[in-house]
């Protein structure tokens, strides 16, 4: 699986230095999110999110990585209530609405009891511009999943179909951006049913800018995995949050 990764990034590289008369702009993000809770349950959790990415007429690539860790302080005793570590990245190729797409994930979830599950595909996007500040970008990709768990008679390897919606729309300094991943199965060794070896996950945000490159806002993460499930009974096949969020953007 690293040697996957390795080349994905080898493939960006390559592919970027050969484009060197074609301007280009680099961008990133960072945002923040937190909550806390007390009497009965004593809980705090915090949240990050990062996006760098390249832009051209002819290429582009992305890399977001997600940080969450919760901890439980009921009764005096130090737990952790949550910990998950995701890192997604992309390489687009555009031949004017059209993509052609490189894609890998990579994940670790405490709540879950997932030691890895990593994922590269390929695939092609259109994107769709509207009048009214709206955009809509579609992919659809097929990849080789990886998971391994925390009892390793569980691992597997899964061939999923992997569809991406994002939807993006801008007002004066309000921005409404929503990024949703479904990956059902395709075939799985060893062998599972489709409902038992279903993914989504599901990125919202509204946002307000309240100062040059500064704004505020409310995020959701939705995440359906049922494999999890399947395999202990303790765990359910959803999880989701919400938080209140500090972004920069440069």
């Amino acid at each position: 699986m690293r040697l996957l990764i390795c080349l994905l990034v080898l493939l960006v590289h390559v592919h970027l230095f050969a484009q060197d008369s074609i301007p280009r702009k680099i961008t990133g993000s960072a945002q923040v999110g937190f909550s806390a809770s007390g009497g009965n349950l004593i809980l705090y959790s915090t949240s990050f999110k990062g996006e760098i990415k390249q832009e051209s007429p002819a290429v582009e690539w992305s890399i977001n990585t997600s940080f969450v860790y919760g901890i439980n302080l009921t009764g005096g005793n130090k737990k952790t209530q949550n910990r998950e570590s995701y890192l997604s990245m992309a390489f687009y190729k555009r031949w004017g609405p059209w993509k052609i797409v490189l894609f890998n994930e990579n994940e670790n979830s405490f709540l879950r009891k997932t030691i890895y599950r990593g994922n590269i595909g390929f695939g092609g996007a259109y994107k769709i511009s509207l009048k009214g500040g709206f955009e809509i970008d579609l992919s659809q990709a097929v990849l080789p999943e990886f998971y391994f768990s925390e009892n390793r008679s569980d691992d597997k390897v899964t061939l999923r179909s992997s569809s991406r919606v994002k939807f993006v729309w801008s007002k004066g300094p309000c921005t409404l951006t929503s990024v949703t991943l479904i990956q059902p199965a395709i075939y799985t060794n060893p062998e599972v049913k489709s409902s038992d070896n279903f993914n989504m996950r599901s990125n919202t945000l509204f946002e307000v800018k309240v100062y040059k490159g500064i704004s505020m806002g409310i995020g959701n993460e939705t995440i359906v995995q049922t494999y999890p499930s399947y395999l202990y009974q303790s765990i359910r096949p959803y999880d989701y949050r919400f938080d209140f969020v500090i972004k920069y953007s440069k």
